[in-house]
């Protein structure tokens, strides 16, 4: 698990001289992140190499991101430092941007994950985005689908979701 979080920080310094190493990094990573044995730390853990990983190789995540997507928001919703939950959703944003349709199968997810920030933590620009993005999905989704989604979410995570990112 530490070795995992460690990646991830060594992915912020090193940048792009990770590169030689960066597809059997990724592959591993994927691998964990859809291991459904491995402990929630771990997953957390991954959730957050990930972000960070996709925050300097955007393209490369977003390539093999529909394959991952799903989880990585799922284990999302359990990362409690606020500044490697930004990281995590900064990286999970880029490869957004890259892929549009890699959250295509697991909006509720996606809608969940973000829903767990606490609002004190979330900062106002990594907010604004989150607005925009999960704005751009309610916009561009049939209403039928919209209620559906919004039957699954519970009270709680649609106040969140109305409190913090102004969706309803």
């Amino acid at each position: 698990s530490n070795a995992v979080w460690a990646l991830g920080e060594v992915a912020l310094k090193w940048g792009e001289g990770l590169t030689p190493w960066l597809e059997p990094i990724l592959h591993r990573l994927i691998a964990l992140m859809t291991d459904t044995s491995i402990s929630r730390q771990l997953n957390a853990n991954v959730s957050i190499c990930l972000g960070r990983i996709a925050m300097v190789f955007p393209d490369a995540v977003a390539s093999s991101a529909p394959s991952f997507m799903s989880a990585w928001c799922v284990a999302l919703r359990f990362v409690n430092d606020p500044s490697e939950k930004r990281d995590a959703f900064q990286g999970l944003l880029q490869v957004c941007a890259r892929n549009p349709a890699a959250p295509g199968n697991c909006l509720p997810n996606l809608f969940l994950a973000a829903t767990s920030w606490e609002e004190g933590d979330i900062s106002a620009e990594l907010r604004q985005h989150l607005a925009e993005y999960l704005g751009y999905w309610k916009q561009n989704m049939e209403a039928a689908n919209w209620s559906q989604l919004m039957q699954i979410m519970e009270d709680q995570s649609r106040r969140q979701l109305l409190v913090l990112f102004g969706i309803q």
